[in-house]
């Protein structure tokens, strides 16, 4: 006899993608409500209105010519529902609704090692998100919803943000099947079923085994680890921060011992948006920085944050234009085609890219921001290779979110759509059709907010 799984789906991580995922496998369903901007669109999706989308067959959104071309079809279709023109600069309302059908409720398991919230935990409190605050919404309970009005600012900072994600949990009555501060170290595959093992901090004071099975396992963990320079004397180096909550705390240290700002010298390694926070806070308190940047002159002008508006972006756009050198600044130097690639005693040695350059630069602190990676692949058994978020060698294994390549909250709520379509369809759960009541999700979402009461072993 074959055992029987403990879970049908267990999702590795708990952070946006992860709670959207939930959310969709609990039986929130999205509904065409209409009108939109495009009537082709419109005059599609009205066919089956009456039918969730979790439900409907999708698959000609692939093919259609009016999507962005540089993202997922998904992705741009779900975005264009929820924000219609937004790219335009229009506001208009979302051309979907939300119901909670209970009867399409999956059995599954959200572990993270993090309070609820994932990455964003780690970030910078006191940092304004760089996406809108609408381009950040979760499926069926909006930051506007749950602040009672729209925010007064576009951009809001990753401690509000984290606070929305705990409460979207509790709203949408989906925290019972969250389990946070939960570390998974491996995930095996064993006969038909995943075997998920880790740790949990029980009851906040100890940590205690567990060990889970499942039919299906998502991959929704966000890029945690902070990538290192790996160079000569980082091990030995103790004045290096790699994100801006480190270095805001080392720099705001030293500040405290020096009378003039202008006498710290501070390094930054990195040229993406973390490393220009990092080039703006020490610009902000006086301090002098020189900044390492891998990226040339000409292909600093085709980044993210060349294409960031001005109005919207005022402290990215002013860090661009010092990165470019179209404006100056005495306290602010820069190596572009240049890489750190040794360290000694409050010392890195700047390289260029084959151009035989070298200099010794002193530093009081080093900023190092080369991005983030997911160490989620290393939970697993063997390598697996994915198209798109289905797993080439075994069906039952699917990712969403940043490990999937969607790194946008913005976007990735159509890939947890896709992934908990295809799990509705192969489980065959029960359709979710639009009812007479619009006041059944809010009453369905209140009453079932209870934690779970299952047998596993966690607190």
């Amino acid at each position: 006899m074959s055992p029987v799984a403990d879970k049908e789906v267990v999702i590795i991580g708990n952070g946006p993608a992860g709670l959207a995922l939930s959310s969709f496998l609990s039986g929130v369903s999205p509904f065409y409500c209409g009108p939109h901007p495009d009537p082709v669109l419109h005059d599609r999706l009205s066919e089956n209105a009456h039918l969730s989308l979790l439900d409907q067959d999708l698959s000609w959104v692939s093919g259609w010519d009016e999507l962005s071309s540089s993202l997922r079809p998904i992705n741009a279709f779900y975005d264009q529902l929820v924000r219609p023109a937004a790219d335009l600069g229009e506001l208009r309302p979302s051309s979907l609704e939300w119901r909670l059908n209970p009867d399409k409720a999956v059995d599954h398991l959200v572990l993270g090692d993090t309070a609820i919230g994932g990455s964003w935990n780690g970030y910078d409190k006191e940092m304004a998100a760089v996406s809108y605050h609408s381009w950040l919404n979760l499926p069926g309970y909006s930051i506007g919803e749950w602040l009672g009005d729209e925010p007064p600012m576009s951009r809001i900072p990753a401690v509000v943000y984290c606070k929305y994600m705990e409460k979207y949990a509790k709203h949408l009555g989906i925290r019972k099947h969250f389990r946070p501060h939960s570390r998974v170290t491996s995930i095996t595959k064993e006969g038909h079923l995943w075997r998920i093992k880790g740790a949990f901090l029980k009851c906040g004071v100890k940590w205690q085994t567990f060990n889970v099975t499942a039919k299906r396992v998502v991959m929704a963990c966000g890029k945690t680890k902070i990538r290192r320079l790996q160079v000569e004397g980082e091990g030995e180096s103790k004045n290096i921060a790699y994100d801006m909550k480190c270095l805001r705390k080392k720099l705001t240290r030293l500040l405290t011992h020096r009378s003039c700002p202008s006498d710290i010298r501070v390094v930054v390694v990195g040229d993406g948006i973390s490393s220009a926070d990092m080039v703006h806070f020490c610009l902000s308190q006086g301090v002098r920085v020189l900044h390492v940047i891998k990226k040339s002159e000409k292909q600093l002008r085709a980044t993210v944050m060349s294409r960031l508006s001005a109005s919207h972006y005022p402290e990215y756009h002013q860090v661009h234009r010092l990165m470019t050198g179209r404006e100056t600044n005495e306290l602010y130097e820069r190596r572009t085609d240049c890489t750190a690639t040794r360290l000694s005693d409050g010392c890195a040695t700047v390289s260029g890219k084959g151009n035989g350059f070298e200099s010794e630069e002193p530093y009081n602190l080093l900023g190092v921001c080369i991005g983030r990676e997911s160490d989620g692949a290393g939970l697993l058994d063997k390598k697996y290779t994915f198209d798109g978020y289905q797993c080439r060698e075994d069906a039952t294994l699917l990712s969403v979110g940043s490990f999937a390549g969607d790194h946008f909250v913005r976007y990735l709520v159509g890939g947890c759509l896709e992934v908990a379509r295809g799990i509705h369809s192969a489980l065959g759960t029960p359709p979710s059709v639009l009812d007479a009541d619009p006041a059944a999700l809010e009453r369905s979402f209140c009453s079932s907010s209870s934690n779970s009461s299952d047998s596993l072993p966690f607190c």
